[in-house]
């Protein structure tokens, strides 16, 4: 199943001004997180196909 992680550009433009390190360790947490987000949230609840 494909995922899409939405993040709001506030949080895009914060992360550029951020130091490189930062921002690369910033950005492997994201991709990670949109690559296997099962087990990464908070929701009680899920969907009928299990999301």
């Amino acid at each position: 199943m494909a995922y899409r992680l939405l993040v709001s550009i506030e949080v895009i433009e914060f992360i550029e001004r951020l130091p490189v390190k930062t921002r690369e360790a910033l950005r492997f947490a994201i991709h990670s997180i949109g690559r296997a987000p099962l087990g990464r949230f908070d929701a009680l609840h899920r969907d009928a196909i299990g999301r």
